[in-house]
Formats: structure tokens, sequence, C-alpha cells
């Protein structure tokens, strides 16, 4: 009934439009989407036209009306990001491939700092609490940033920017409940502090409920989150501008381990654990503009973040400093340079998984510098940088790019890059030791008078590597039609792999060890397509496409112990969205995703679809109503092979929200 209602609905919708009212809701013309200054990809205020990079900006707009109520949701609409839920707290992230609930080659910053994890080489996304009602924009930055951002900006940098308390004043409240995502708040209030700054304050809390099995019983309990926070803006003169922000959470969720064959028979030991997590962060920032000497901003920040994960605690805290200079531009030339540091203590007790011995205190040293050359005025330019960096996993590193910038016409731009970028090893991947459940004597996979015992273990390793090699372009096929293609081939050395050590006799006992150790390499080829086209005044779309690939090899003698990783990577996806504005007071949203299948976890190819409808009866309030994964009524999203976690199902859903403001 839901196919036949939703097509007949759309055509209704096609011929009724041209009556429909005559103010344009949507916030951004294609023109003006092109301009949006992005500061990810150079480190300054840059068009995105301008960028020589593959880039995509998630706007506020783009946000309220895809009806998403977490940040991971959003960038299904990125070409080339791969987004899969396997629990009700675990979502498995990347760009360009190698996904995994901790996708360590995707560097994640939040008002420019960094939370990304090295203790695990990747983020706990149930923890990233940003309110979407705050955030300005997301900017996505597929392929390498290492020259400006250093390690871990391997495939990706993802920079989520929140709002200025200027454009946050007066109170704002908004309550929804749904079928899966079961009860969420929110409380805004901003002010002005004086002539000179501003304020505002927040408070959020969610409950959503678990994921479910095959036969649509739930794996997970519900999880819960609420998280508080703050931010003062203060510009005291035209040239000075200071920020302090900070944010609190606590939570709680189930994490499960199924038992099960992790490699060679052996089984992971199982756990169903309820777990809690705590963190808070500050940070301050100075910038100053408009100086003879040129532009600069230095900021400091604390990170601290407390959890459970697979019966284990888990304690982090990172603190960092950074500096960047702006020069004035001498001649042809545009010089920015920076410097950071920063140093990370963790600490991870447990009985199944132990990491070290007590707190690991880990350091990171870095400078950048990067010339923007102007060859031929406002058409062809060329970038030069690199950036060093020293780290307490694998030492100094150097991680160069180039990128070439060329506008023959102000409608079409070309532009094409090399880079080199390395991921650091995680504390895991070093430290840790795992005692798998021993395989017994006299079963099929022992038929040997001793027991095997198996464990997964660290060693001392370096840094993976990536040279890649990228091409783009942008043009404008009308007024109302824009393109953008991105394509690449990345090489990757030195990755991080499992591998099946030579048994060693033990006296009762035969051990067996799986050790990580830099012994893959792999090969990657992609290309990525986003169109923006304002059809009518009414209606927009929104298209992208991805096609990707990747061949994993790891060295003899060794023997595989892990899923290929090309197996997990979907080699087609695509994502379309259309907007209606029915009216000045209606809107009617619908996004459309698809994937291929993908061999190594099993899951089949699928087609969904979102719908959202919303009405403002009044100028400062509004009610919408979204139905999410519409086309099927559950259906498998994403499985890892990092441990033997259940393989979690998302259901269809319906969530109502309600927002006013005051």
């Amino acid at each position: 009934m839901l196919r036949l209602v939703l097509p007949a609905l759309l055509s209704a919708l096609l011929v009724a439009g041209p009556a429909f009212g005559e103010e344009n809701l949507t916030e951004l013309s294609i023109e003006e989407l092109l301009t949006v200054e992005v500061t990810s990809v150079a480190k300054k205020r840059q068009r995105v036209e301008d960028a020589p990079a593959a880039v995509f900006v998630i706007s506020s707009e783009d946000i309220r009306r895809s009806g998403a109520t977490r940040i991971t949701d959003l960038f299904r609409m990125v070409p080339g990001m791969q987004v899969g839920e396997n629990e009700t707290n675990s979502v498995a992230v990347s760009a360009r491939g190698f996904n995994e609930r901790f996708a360590n080659k995707l560097l994640i910053l939040v008002d420019g700092r960094a939370i990304y994890r090295s203790v695990l080489s990747g983020v706990f996304w149930d923890q990233v609490l940003v309110p979407l009602q705050e955030v300005e924009r997301i900017e996505v930055v597929r392929g390498p940033g290492a020259t400006l951002w250093g390690a871990n900006a391997v495939n990706g940098v993802i920079n989520i920017i929140t709002k200025h308390p200027i454009d946050t004043q007066g109170g704002f409240v908004s309550a929804g409940v749904g079928t899966n995502e079961l009860g969420r708040i929110y409380g805004r209030w901003g002010g002005l502090l004086g002539n000179d700054g501003a304020y505002r304050f927040y408070v959020r809390g969610d409950v959503r409920e678990g994921l479910v099995d095959a036969d649509g019983a739930q794996i997970n309990e519900n999880a819960r989150a609420v998280q508080t926070g703050f931010r003062l803006d203060w510009e005291p003169t035209e040239q000075d501008a200071f920020t302090f922000q900070g944010d609190f959470q606590r939570g709680d969720f189930e994490t499960i381990a199924a038992g099960g064959g992790q490699t060679n028979n052996f089984a992971f030991p199982a756990s169903n654990d309820q777990e809690d997590f705590l963190g808070f962060n500050f940070l301050g920032r100075w910038t100053r503009t408009g100086t003879e000497i040129g532009d600069f901003s230095v900021q400091g920040y604390v990170d601290f973040l407390e959890r459970g994960e697979l019966g284990s605690d888990i304690q982090s805290i990172v603190s960092g400093f950074e500096f960047q200079h702006s020069l004035p531009t001498i001649g042809a030339h545009e010089v920015i340079w920076g410097a950071n540091v920063q140093l990370t203590s963790d600490q991870v007790d447990g009985d199944v998984v132990g990491i070290g011995d007590g707190t690991q205190i880990n350091t990171l040293f870095g400078m950048f510098i990067q010339d923007e050359i102007s060859l031929i005025d406002n058409e062809l330019s060329l970038t030069l940088g690199t950036k060093l960096e020293h780290n307490s996993f694998s030492g100094f590193e150097i991680q160069p790019s180039a990128r070439l910038f060329w506008r023959p016409d102000e409608r079409l731009a070309f532009w094409g890059a090399v880079s080199r970028a390395v991921r650091t090893p995680a504390l895991f991947e070093e430290e840790l030791r795992i005692a798998l459940d021993p395989i017994l004597p006299g079963t099929p996979f022992n038929p040997g008078p001793l027991p095997i015992n198996g464990f997964i273990l660290g060693s001392d390793l370096e840094a993976e590597e990536l040279y890649a090699f990228e091409v783009g372009t942008r043009f404008d096929v009308t007024e109302d039609l824009s393109i953008d293609v991105a394509g690449y081939a990345n090489l990757y050395d030195n990755l991080i792999v499992l591998d099946l050590e030579p048994p060693v006799f033990a006296g009762t006992s035969i051990d067996q060890s799986v050790v990580y150790r830099n012994n893959g390499s792999a090969v990657s080829f992609g290309a990525e397509l986003s169109a923006d086209w304002d059809v009518t005044e009414w209606w927009r779309l929104k298209g992208a496409y991805a096609f990707q690939t990747i061949n994993l090899r790891q060295r003899a003698p060794s023997i595989p112990a892990t899923g290929r990783i090309e197996g997990l990577t979907p080699i087609h996806q695509g994502s379309l969205r259309a907007q209606f504005d029915i009216n000045n007071d209606v809107e009617f949203d619908l996004w459309f995703r698809g994937q291929s299948g993908t061999s190594d976890n099993d899951i089949s190819g699928f087609v969904d679809m979102d719908a959202r409808l919303s009405w403002r009866p009044l100028p400062a309030l509004e009610l919408s109503i979204t139905g999410r994964n519409l086309l099927q009524a559950q259906r498998p999203d994403f499985s890892q092979s990092s441990y033997p976690a259940p393989i979690g199902q998302i259901e269809r859903s319906v969530f109502g929200l309600i927002e006013y403001r005051f």
C-alpha cells in the first residue's frame, strides 16, 4: 500500500506545483550555495567553488529538512561516505571505504577540536551529541587532509561547525516522540553580553530504542543520554574575537559481544553488559585579524571521556594547544602556517580486554606550512604544503600535498591533487591482550590431545601510509543546475591487519596467537558525483552517487585472520533528496537512498526512503512528522569484522516533532 500511496502523492504535488505560494523556503540558491565559505580545506575562509578538493557542505537547512535526529544520519547524503548501524550505540562512519565501528581513517572535528580517540583509533559516535539545531554547517572533505590537520586525516575530514551565539538569541524548545526515537527534548536560551558579546546555553536529552534481530526481538536495551553546554563569544574590537565553550554529558547503553568465531574457529568471549559514559570538554579561542603581520589565532582545549565498552572501563583525557598564522599576501603567495601540541592520557581496565598496564601517556607535536601561489590571477593557482609531526606511536612523519586549481570560465573549474597521509597505530593495536575461548581436544577442529588457547595480541607497529591521487571538476549546466564530480586512486601500504602466528607448545596446552602486524596493502579507485537542481521555485532536487572498489593484500607468509575489507564496502551508493515548498507554511521532503550488497558481511543491497511533512501554523511554531526507512519493515544495515557483535536490523519508524521559538 505504501508503495502505491507515495508515488500518487508525489504526482499530485507535481500537478499542484504552479499554484503554490510565492515564497521559496529553500535557504540558499545554487549560486549562493557555491559561494558559501568553508574553512576545512585550506584552514582559511574559501568559497566552495574555489576549493581544490572534494568538499561537500551540509547546511543548517539540509539538516532541518532531512528530519534526522543524529549527526551520523546526515552523512548518508554525502557521496563516498558509508554509514551503518550495528547496535543501538554502534554506528560506523567512513569515507571512501574501510568502514568499521571504529573507522580509523577519518578525522572528526567539532568547531576545530578533534574528537578522534587514539585509544581505539576512531570516534564514539553515541557521544557526539551536538544538538542539530545548533549546527551552522558540516564541512565534509573526502580525501586526505593531513597536510593541514595532521595524522589520521587519511580518507577525509569532517568539521562540525556550530552557530555563533548572535544567531541563536532568545528561547527555543523542541520535543519529539516516535517508535524508535522514543523521546527527545531540547531547550536553548541565548542573550547578549553588553554591546560586544553574546551567549547561549542548552540542554538536550533523548531515549532511543534498541535494534532488533531477524525475528524482530530487541537485541539491546534502550540507550539514554543527556548533554548540556554553553558558548560565549566576545568581540571587544573589530580585530579581536574570543570564544569559550563547553559541554557535559552522561548516558547509558547496553553493549553485546556475541560468543562466536573470531578466527580459525576460536570463539570470542561472549559478554552482555550495561554500560554508561561520562564526558566533558572545554575550548577557548582567540582570533585577531587585519593586523600588519596578518591574521592569527590560538586555541586550547581539554576533552575528558569515561565509558564502559565490552566489559572494560576506558578513560581518556586529551588536551591540546594550537597556533595558526596567515601572512599578508606577498606578490602571488598566500602563506599560512601553524603549530600544535597534544597530550593524551589513556587507561583501559577489564577482565576480557586488557590494554597495557596503568595509564598510557602519548604526545603529538606538529607544524604545518602551506603556500597558495597564484599563477594566473583568478584562473590558475598551485597550493603546496606539508605537515611535520612527531607522535609517540610511530615517531616522525611527513605529510605533503600539492593541489592545482584551474578556472577557465566562471561556470567551470578543474582541480587535481597528490597527497601523502598517515594513520598512526591505536593504543589497543600495540598493547591489546584478549584471551579467546579455548578449542577443547577431541573436537572436529582439534583432534589432538591438548587444548588450544587463543589470544589476540598487539605489537610494535608503524604508521599506515596513503598515497592519494585525486581529480575533480565543478560546472554549472545552467543557472539552476550545478554538478560536482571527483575521482581518486588511493595506494595504501603498511596497513595494520591481524595475522595468524605459528602455534607454540606450552606444556599442557598449545597457544595460538593472532597478532596485529603492518602486513597489509591495498589499492582503491572511486568516483563521486553530486548534483543540485532548482527545478522550479518550489521544487529542488539534490542527488549523490559514488562508485568505489578496494583490493586488499596481505603479505606472505601471513595468513589472513580478518574479513577482507573490500567485502565490507558497497561498490555502488546513491542518494536523491526532493524538497517541495507546498506554500509559505508547509514543506514536504522525500529522501531515497540505496546501495549495492556487501559480500563479507552478508548485507543485501537495498533501496529505502524517508519522508517528512512540516507545517508552521505560526511563525514561531513548527510541527513535523518524519517516516524513516519506509520501504521495508526491517533490514540489516551493517555488520563489522572487528569483534562479533550481533547484526542488528533497523526498523520502519515514525518520529513527530514540535518546535517553538520565543
